[in-house]
């Protein structure tokens, strides 16, 4: 089978990449592309950790037009609020803090505002808006090329590894124009109600019966096949032996206390998997 991975920044990386998930994949045979929007240094790390993964290639660029951003954040408002009646919880407008300094950024956001109201009164009015910014989007210089790469490639599944990217929505646009089948991770328990899941996907892969709930919920066009519990594979290191140090040796390392407690933060780096002590 032939896979496109989508990864369009260093999350993907980190809890993808760098774990057992692409490797599993190739050991099974499958044929793995990354389609990625990495800088130089982080494809040398991947070269290094990953020597496994040698078939990457690099996004083309794309700028939203100014109609397709404001359906974008348009949906994004309306979908909010649609999601705090619906689960009946008043902090998720919390989740709207666009940066609004600006001219231009103002005006952006208070048309979206004002059309996102008026949308979450009809969620049919929300999914026609939907094929609208598809629409838009595949008028891009950026779904062209990426089309006419899926048509050469011809992969059995596009995965994305970022449901938020808008970068990644020419590529599935176009895979899906092409009948490729798609999917994408929810990469986090609380990412469904933040009303930034841009495209629509034949498939979705989450965390747990609340993520999958919570999706059926608010997104009444998702249908439960195509929804699958596939656990949480950013946390899979911790699972990993050889990852482990032992305390008095990390302690020894670094110049520290025995006799102290000692509190440990971790930059979240994907160049190396944090490595926990015990």
């Amino acid at each position: 089978m032939k896979v496109i991975l989508l990864v369009p920044d260093g999350v993907g990386v980190r809890n993808y990449l760098f774990s057992n998930f692409t490797s599993n994949l190739l050991k099974e045979g499958n044929e793995v592309l990354v389609y990625h929007n990495l800088s130089e240094s982080a494809i040398e790390e991947i070269k290094i950790n990953k020597p496994e993964i040698n078939n990457l290639e690099k996004i083309p660029d794309f700028i939203e037009s100014p109609k397709a951003r404001l359906l974008r954040e348009t949906l994004a408002y309306a979908r909010l609020l649609r999601n705090e009646k619906t689960l009946k919880n008043n902090t998720i407008l919390k989740f709207w803090s666009p940066s609004k300094k600006g001219f231009k950024k103002k005006t952006l956001y208070f048309i979206a505002e004002v059309l996102g109201y008026l949308l979450s009164k009809s969620y049919l009015l929300i999914k026609k808006a939907d094929r609208f910014y598809e629409k838009e989007v595949s008028k891009s210089k950026s779904s062209k090329s990426t089309e006419k790469f899926l048509v050469d490639f011809k992969p059995d599944i596009v995965l994305n590894l970022h449901q938020r990217a808008p970068i990644t929505s020419p590529i599935i646009t176009a895979a899906k124009k092409n009948r490729i089948t798609t999917a994408t991770v929810i990469f986090s328990w609380d990412n469904v109600p933040k009303a930034r899941l841009i495209s629509r996907y034949d498939y979705y892969f989450v965390w747990s019966n609340l993520m999958k709930n919570q999706l059926l919920e608010l997104y009444s066009e998702i249908i439960p096949t195509q929804v699958k519990i596939y656990g949480t594979p950013q946390f899979e290191f911790y699972s990993y032996a050889n990852l482990y140090e032992d305390r008095k040796v990390f302690l020894n390392k670094y110049g520290l206390d025995e006799n102290k407690k000692t509190i440990c933060f971790s930059e979240m780096i994907f160049h190396h998997p944090m490595t926990p002590f015990i």
